[in-house]
């Protein structure tokens, strides 16, 4: 199974007919982007199709749109695993290039959180202007209200989703942090590298 999704674009001036029917399950294995002004989604099919996850799908999506760069747009994506560390690569790279994008992650559960390399993704995304966070309960029924055939039906919170949301985002929380720290530990680094030690400093004052 592939990785699947939402997500919704703000700002897009490329409007269209209301016309999408809403798609059956809030996790169906597909991307959608909701446009301004109450225009129809664009279903994407994000799943494994020639080992391509959905984050590398919505990229080629939105490069598909052509958006003007002159104008800024926000970009919020809704994920059911956090991106592998891979596709946390091509979003960097991807936003890196495009100053007129703002992106917003939201993942409802974390991708082998314990193993490094995943991490260090998670911690990449975050230092390149990628905001990561976990889903909790006005996410999910974002999602549930704007991606899914509810047929008018209130979203239906299971038992026990914000304390499991608020343990997932605890863990977040200390995968990035621990970044920040690594961060603060190299400019310290760098600092104590680039003073000039006491003995350079009396031979200089001869």
């Amino acid at each position: 199974d592939g990785l699947g999704g939402c997500s919704q674009i703000t700002g897009c001036p490329k409007a269209g007919p209301l016309g999408g029917k809403r798609r059956q399950g809030t996790h169906d294995q597909r991307l959608g982007w909701d446009k301004p002004w109450g225009t129809r989604s664009l279903p994407q099919d994000s799943r494994n199709l020639k080992k391509r996850h959905a984050e590398i799908r919505f990229i080629d999506k939105i490069n598909s749109l052509n958006l003007d760069q002159n104008q800024c747009y926000r970009i919020i994506c809704y994920v059911t695993w956090s991106p592998c560390h891979n596709c946390a690569k091509e979003l960097v790279d991807f936003i890196s290039n495009r100053h007129h994008l703002s992106l917003q992650l939201f993942a409802s559960r974390l991708y082998f959180h314990w193993v490094r390399c995943y991490q260090r993704g998670l911690q990449r995304l975050q230092a390149k202007r990628v905001s990561v966070a976990v889903m909790k309960g006005p996410e999910f029924k974002d999602c549930w209200e704007k991606f899914v055939d509810h047929q008018g039906r209130s979203f239906p919170s299971w038992e026990k989703l914000e304390q499991y949301s608020e343990s997932i985002s605890r863990r977040l929380s200390r995968i990035l942090r621990f970044a920040n720290q690594n961060n603060l530990e190299d400019s310290f680094r760098d600092l104590r590298l680039g003073s000039p030690s006491p003995s350079s400093s009396r031979s200089d004052s001869r």
